[in-house]
C-alpha cells in the first residue's frame, strides 16, 4: 500500500503567478509530510511513503532524508526546476533516499521504482527517464490533454511581466518584475 503526500514548498509564492495564489501560504513543507508520514504508515497502514512535491530543493530533500521511524519517506518526486534529475541522498540506516524529477515540456518522463524486501522493507530502487517523444499517442490521453491546453491557450500571447534584471529562486518576482 503506497501512500502519496503532495506539497508545493517553501518561499515558491514569488515564482507563481501572484493572482493564483494570493489566499494561500507556503509553509515548511517537512513538518507536513513528517505528521502526514506517520498517519499514512500508522492508521492508512502504508507501506511506502512518496513525496510529491513542486519545489526541487537539495536542504528540504535533506531533511525529508533525515526523518525517522513512522515518519520515514520512502522516495521523493521534485519539479519546478524543470531539471533531469535522479539522484540519491543517505537517509537513516543503509537505504538511499531516491529524488527524481524530469524535464520541462515533457521532454522527459520520470519513473521511480521501489524494492520492497519480505518485510516490506525498502531494499532497493530504480530511477529511470523516458522520451515520451519516442512513444505512440493515446487518443485518450491526449484528448484529457487538450481540454488543459484549451484552458491555457488564452495566456499563450499575453505579456505578464518585463523582467528589469537578473532572478534566481529567492528573487523571482519579488522587486524586479513591473507587472502590466
Amino acid at each position: 500500500k503506497v501512500g502519496i503526500i503532495g506539497v508545493i514548498g517553501e518561499g515558491l509564492t514569488s515564482s507563481i503567478s501572484a493572482e493564483f495564489v494570493e489566499n494561500y501560504k507556503f509553509l515548511d513543507p517537512v513538518p507536513i509530510v513528517e505528521r502526514l508520514s506517520s498517519k499514512l504508515r500508522t492508521e492508512e497502514l502504508c507501506d511506502v511513503v512518496v513525496v510529491a512535491i513542486h519545489d526541487y530543493d537539495s536542504s528540504t530533500n535533506e531533511r525529508f532524508a533525515a526523518l525517522s521511524g513512522d515518519s520515514v519517506v520512502d522516495a521523493v518526486l521534485c519539479a519546478h526546476t524543470h531539471q533531469r534529475i535522479a539522484e540519491s541522498i543517505k537517509r537513516n540506516g543503509e537505504y538511499n533516499l531516491p529524488i527524481i524529477q524530469s524535464n520541462t515540456k515533457n521532454i522527459s518522463i520520470g519513473k521511480a521504482t521501489l524494492v520492497l524486501d519480505e518485510n516490506k522493507d525498502m531494499e532497493s530502487y530504480y530511477l529511470d527517464h523516458f522520451k515520451p517523444s519516442i512513444y505512440k499517442e493515446d487518443s485518450s490521453l491526449k484528448s484529457i490533454m487538450d481540454v488543459y491546453y484549451e484552458v491555457t491557450k488564452i495566456y499563450e500571447n499575453e505579456v505578464i511581466g518585463y523582467n528589469k534584471g537578473g532572478f534566481d529562486k529567492k528573487t523571482l518576482g519579488i522587486s524586479t518584475m513591473t507587472y502590466v
